[in-house]
């Protein structure tokens, strides 16, 4: 049985007879190998390109799953539309999809260098082979050429699943045992960004560099790190050409960022326009997004002021705010060691970190904002912490040290609504909260509390 027909019947299995009936897709086994393709199926792969690159994954896979079949006789196309398959279908955690997308793929490979020669962005391609990497067993990667050096990709994101301390502890390890793979060392440098300590990751990804030079990864950690110490010009070099930058929050806003601070606006905001909405709506890349200027003659808009509009009215609190220590000015400027910390916490409060992590972000963050109380990032962060611990009229005092979150941080607003509602401050909760919720991702969690704090308000 020839590839070609054995990936027909493949996908006729995996659609349906119902779907292929409604499009008259059985034609196709007919057609003649050198016939264009049918422009339907065209139309269906740019609506499922499009819908992938604003990361509606769910979408884009349903449309890339038909139209990979106007693509049978192109081998090359057909790779390229397998792989967007299955890399929208992983990204949307549609795990059995990937796997048999992947099976598809493997047979095109084998016949026709499909995968190996298809024309495919370089950020597509690096989520296709994470997800393979993750998700496929390490029998069937081994067992095509083509896919065989993702199995070093397989234990790689084994060992970044940990938490960092055993983390740390497994790349020291595997250093060890195994100097001479730059994985190992762009693993570390990337450990060392979430810690805070930006130079320890420049020189992780210099090692990994004289290893393996023009390694990707490598490169974008390297411009990530420099980012982080304040080199522009230098990180720009290397972040420009980072896939990672279009697929991740962190270097896409240390990118972002470095443009935003050289002024660099129509290359900011030609940056911005390729982002996928998933990207767009983290906080500190939606941050960044708001101080571009509309065109390159325009400055920058001002940060909102809470002067300017006053904020909803402040409740009387139910606990006071946590009193500056007596002899220590509060202008004083952060330590080394301050900072460090500061940097450390945010790695601390991941969205699954364990408990522990959470107790250990609020020790490391209480002692900084109570000697800098006029560091308003530092009373936010410890705000933050202290809702992620349950500890709500201690978030509360906090966020009502820093003053008002603003409307461009609707998740402090959220944190602070609830922390406010849980101490017995009902009404301003309320008001809070109204505030928050336009510019909120919906999900069951906030919508069980807008529930619970607007019937007691009565709204």
């Amino acid at each position: 049985m020839s590839v070609r027909l054995r990936l027909f019947r493949s996908v006729l299995a995996g659609l349906g007879l119902s779907v292929l009936g409604a499009f008259g897709v059985v034609a196709l086994a007919a057609r003649p190998a050198a016939a264009a393709i049918d422009p339907f199926y065209l139309s269906l792969y740019s609506d499922g390109v499009q819908s992938y690159d604003r990361g509606d994954y769910p979408t884009a896979a349903r449309w890339l799953q038909l139209a990979c079949f106007g693509l049978l006789d192109e081998p090359k196309s057909l790779g390229g539309c397998l792989a967007r398959l299955a890399a929208a279908q992983g990204q949307s955690g549609d795990g059995d999809g990937f796997r048999e997308s992947f099976r598809r793929l493997t047979e095109v490979e084998a016949g026709f260098s499909g995968y190996t020669q298809a024309d495919l962005p370089v950020a597509v391609r690096s989520a296709f082979e994470a997800q393979a990497a993750a998700r496929v067993p390490e029998e069937l990667l081994v067992a095509s050429p083509a896919f065989a050096r993702l199995r070093s990709q397989k234990d790689a994101a084994k060992v970044e699943a940990l938490p960092p301390k055993a983390r740390r502890e497994e790349l020291q390890k595997r250093l060890a045992a195994d100097p001479k793979n730059p994985t190992w060392r762009i693993l570390l440098g990337r450990l060392e960004v979430t810690e805070g300590k930006p130079a320890l990751a420049l020189a992780a990804a210099q090692g990994a560099l004289a290893l393996a030079p023009g390694e990707p990864r490598a490169i974008c950690l390297r411009g990530l790190a420099q980012a982080r110490l304040g080199a522009c010009a230098e990180a720009l070099a290397d972040l420009s050409g980072c896939a990672e930058t279009i697929q991740f929050a962190t270097p896409a806003a240390a990118r972002l960022g470095c443009l935003v601070d050289r002024k660099s606006w129509a290359e900011a905001r030609a940056f911005v326009a390729g982002l996928p909405q998933a990207l767009l709506d983290d906080r500190d890349l939606s941050r960044l997004v708001r101080q571009l200027p509309q065109d390159d003659g325009a400055a920058p808009p001002s940060a909102p002021s809470t002067a300017a509009s006053p904020p909803a009215a402040k409740p009387q609190s139910p606990e006071p705010p946590p009193p500056v220590p007596p002899g220590r000015p509060a202008t004083l400027e952060p330590t080394a060691k301050e900072r460090e910390n500061f940097g450390k916490v945010r790695g601390f409060l991941g969205p699954e970190a364990p408990n522990r992590e959470l107790k250990r972000a609020r020790e490391l963050v209480k002692p900084i904002a109570d000697a800098h109380p006029d560091w308003r990032d530092a009373q936010l962060l410890m705000a933050e912490a202290a809702y992620r611990n349950s500890r709500w009229a201690e978030a509360a005092s906090y966020f009502r040290r820093a003053g008002d979150p603003g409307d461009d941080h609707p998740e402090l607003l959220f944190y602070f609504a609830v922390s406010l509602f849980e101490s017995g401050d009902r009404q301003s909760a309320a008001t809070i909260l109204k505030r928050s919720l336009p510019n909120l991702q919906p999900s069951p969690f906030i919508d069980e509390y807008t529930r619970k704090i607007l019937r007691e308000e009565g709204s």
